[in-house]
């Protein structure tokens, strides 16, 4: 069984998760556009640029 030891926000939710996928390397920061696994422009930690184009 595993133990899950809760550790309470000082601040708000997005900084806090924010923080966690850049020091974790969960997702990994890019400090410039790439593009993703799907071939979408992305930026930081996975922030996609373009999410659809209007009538496709």
């Amino acid at each position: 069984m595993t133990t899950i030891t809760a550790t309470p926000l000082a601040g708000d939710f997005n900084t806090a998760l924010f923080n966690f996928l850049k020091t974790k390397n969960v997702e990994g920061f890019e400090p410039f556009v790439y593009t993703d696994s799907r071939n979408i422009p992305t930026l930081g930690v996975g922030y996609a640029l373009v999410t659809g184009s209007p009538g496709h």
